[in-house]
């Protein structure tokens, strides 16, 4: 049974929850019940975790391991499972694409160069990619370029036309489009 369901049927009430926080080691009940109810409206560990809480008694994750405790629940293969799921969320978030033009500058000012350097890449969310399989990021990625240049119609403005796009995938390789794998 999840943490989250064994909290609410065995501490029902405001007042037990008083109970319960006094033994996550909380000085102040109500501010362990605030905790407790935090924790309650996030509905997954994974939820909680996400979040870098600190209270000046438990990170977010001490806090989840001394309610295990209490509640007498083993949550170290889900908290397994959600550093797993985590540490790819992080390898995906390196996964971009950049646009490739061939840029020479002439009179434009560096600061409106650097202003306007995330036009030159496009990135996706990477919970969007979390448990997706390479295939389909790969294919997540196509769509993306294919929409990115009907958008701009093949011009970057002050960066010139496009001329293809480079993918950098989370196995470290580099995969280009050219404009004709746009058609």
């Amino acid at each position: 049974m999840p943490l989250h369901k064994i909290l609410t049927k065995n501490y029902p009430t405001e007042d037990a929850l008083r109970e319960l926080a006094m033994k996550l080691g909380y000085n102040s009940p109500e501010k362990g019940v605030k905790q407790l109810q935090k924790f309650i409206d996030k509905r997954t560990i994974e939820d909680w975790l996400s979040d870098d809480m600190y209270d000046f008694k438990h990170t977010a994750l001490s806090f989840v391991e001394a309610l295990a405790s209490v509640l007498g629940v083993d949550i170290e293969n889900t908290l397994n499972i959600v550093e797993e799921k985590r540490l790819r969320e992080i390898d995906i978030s390196k996964v971009y694409v950049e646009v490739e033009i061939h840029f020479k500058r002439t009179t434009e000012q560096i600061m409106v160069l650097i202003a306007r350097q995330s036009q030159r890449t496009i990135k996706v969310n990477p919970k969007l990619l979390a448990n997706k399989n390479i295939s389909e990021i790969f294919d997540i990625y196509a769509k993306k370029i294919k929409e990115h240049y009907q958008e701009t119609k093949g011009d970057l403005g002050i960066w010139g036309k496009i001329q293809g796009y480079d993918y950098y995938h989370i196995d470290g390789k580099k995969y280009s489009y050219s404009l004709d794998d746009l058609k």
